[in-house]
């Protein structure tokens, strides 16, 4: 049985990347356009871990992590931000990589 990671994103092109690369690799991969998508996703399906934009609109990415750990403190989440928000010499950094 594959885990189950919900991302959640405000981007639906990074939404498709990441569907794509984790499907890839065997992940089951649920996708929710905004946080309160992603809460709602939470409720009904049983999730492993969960990927977060940090700066979304409706709902920041601080603001939907920290309701997950109110109502279901045992699931990993990860954080993201887009590279453009990230210092240059970081942003050159992970380029190399």
């Amino acid at each position: 049985m594959s885990l189950t990671l919900l991302c959640i994103d405000d981007e639906p092109n990074v939404l498709a990347v990441r569907k794509m690369l984790l499907e890839s690799v065997g992940y089951r991969v649920l996708l929710a356009e905004s946080g309160p998508i992603g809460l709602e996703i939470l409720q009904r399906e049983k999730v492993d871990t969960v990927i977060l934009d940090f700066r979304m609109p409706e709902m920041t990415g601080a603001e939907v992590a920290q309701y997950i750990r109110e109502t279901n403190s045992g699931i990993p989440i990860s954080c993201s931000r887009p590279l453009s928000t990230l210092p240059p010499t970081n942003s050159k950094m992970l380029t190399l990589m």
